[in-house]
Parts: structure tokens; C-alpha cells; sequence
């Protein structure tokens, strides 16, 4: 499956119509290896940050630093979410563009431009700008330590990234990690490790037991269960 979707995306990277070509790229990400798919994305990072300004131009950035910042990439990623509302007058996915470049830098700024959007995103129908905002929110937050409040906010992102990508997409299974994560540092340990382990089990069936997101989520269910055994000999 893979080799067919690596030839198929190079019969649409000679073609001369980019529109056609990057939005079959965006449909069939789910093909490629984490690899290919930074490639495949850094490429269109270079083809679309030369073109006007548009919200087309807009979205396809977005699309590019969310794979790079999955594929652990982040200070690319937020070089390209800064300059996916460069020129483009303010909206709410320019200003959650905005909040995402400065999350890791200035969190305090980031929360303040996403706390008045909250009303108007929750009455939203489109779901996918509800995932960007929940998800830059709950990061925002927990970059502050504010775990508490960041965990509900996580776990209604990864409810709606289910809706989009799928419940076994790699984009949801690592946002239920992130969520696991949390939990354990608002000190829901118990719900963490049941957590974890069942997105371990998913990325091992999904995924594979060597893919970076499965490898990532074990060593984090490795500390996990570490800790909280020197808790409990320690009491």
C-alpha cells in the first residue's frame, strides 16, 4: 500500500495543477510512512509559502506544521504556522494560527488572544476549526502547568479529532497520549496508566510496534509505571 500511494503521489507531483495535487496529497496522508509524509509536506511548505496570500495558502501551511509537529519537528512547525496568517487580515483561524506560533515562547500572550475566540468556536459546526482551537488551547494551557484545566480540553479534542481523521488515526492516538499524559500530571494516575496503555495497544496494532509515535508512547508508559512504583515503596 505504501509503494502504490509513493507512485501515485509522484504521477500528482509532475502534474501542473498544485491545487489538484497537494489537496490528493492532504486525502491520502494516512498512506505514508512519518517519513515521506514530512517530505511530501516540506515541499509544499516551499511551494505554497511563495504563493499570494489567501486563505487557501492559509490552510495548506496549517496542513503542513500540523505533520511536521507530529513528526517532531516543532520549531519548523512553528516557523511554518507563523507564516500560514502572514499578510492575511485577523479571523479566528489567523488568530489560532497566531496563539500556536507563540504557545512554546509566550504562552501567557497565546491564551490571551484564544480566550475571547472560546464562545465563538464552541458554536461552530465545522469541527475541524474546533480541533485546531481545542487543541491549541489545551496545549496553551498545559504549557502554563494549568494540567486541571487542560485535561477536559484535550479529551473533547481528541472526541473531535475521532470525528475527523478517524478513531484510529495517528493524529487522535497521539492526542490521546498527550491526553494520558496530562491526567497523570493533574495526578489522575490511574486513569493515565489505563490510558496509555490502551493507546500503546492501538499504535502496536495501527502502527506497528517500531513506529516513532508507538516507541514514544512506550517510553512514556515505561516512566510512568517507574515513578509510581518509587511512589509506592516510598509510602
Amino acid at each position: 500500500a505504501e509503494m502504490a500511494a509513493r507512485d501515485e503521489w509522484m504521477i500528482f507531483d509532475a502534474t501542473n495543477r498544485p491545487r489538484s495535487r497537494w489537496t490528493y496529497c492532504a486525502t491520502c496522508r494516512q498512506s505514508f510512512t512519518r517519513a515521506l509524509a514530512i517530505e511530501m509536506d516540506r515541499r509544499r511548505w516551499r511551494h505554497f509559502r511563495e504563493a499570494p496570500v489567501s486563505k487557501f495558502r492559509c490552510a495548506h501551511l496549517r496542513g503542513v506544521a500540523s505533520v511536521l509537529t507530529n513528526g517532531g519537528e516543532v520549531e519548523v512547525a512553528e516557523r511554518v504556522e507563523q507564516e500560514a496568517s502572514r499578510g492575511l487580515p485577523p479571523d479566528d483561524l489567523g488568530e489560532i494560527s497566531r496563539a500556536m506560533s507563540l504557545r512554546r515562547t509566550d504562552p501567557a500572550a497565546a491564551l490571551e488572544i484564544l480566550t475571547p475566540l472560546r464562545a465563538r468556536i464552541d458554536r461552530c459546526e465545522d469541527d475541524a476549526v474546533r480541533v485546531y482551537y481545542t487543541r491549541a488551547l489545551g496545549f496553551t494551557l498545559a504549557q502554563l502547568n494549568r494540567s486541571q484545566e487542560a485535561c477536559p480540553i484535550i479529551a473533547n479534542c481528541v472526541e473531535l479529532t475521532m470525528a475527523v481523521d478517524g478513531p484510529e488515526s495517528e493524529s487522535a492516538l497521539t492526542l490521546m497520549s498527550t491526553h494520558a499524559t496530562l491526567l497523570y500530571t493533574a495526578g489522575r494516575h490511574d486513569e493515565a496508566e489505563a490510558m496509555l496503555a490502551r493507546v500503546l495497544a492501538l499504535q502496536t496494532r495501527v502502527l506497528g510496534a517500531d513506529h516513532p509515535s508507538t516507541r514514544e508512547s512506550r517510553k512514556i508508559l515505561m516512566k510512568m509505571l517507574s515513578l509510581l512504583d518509587k511512589a509506592a515503596r516510598s509510602t
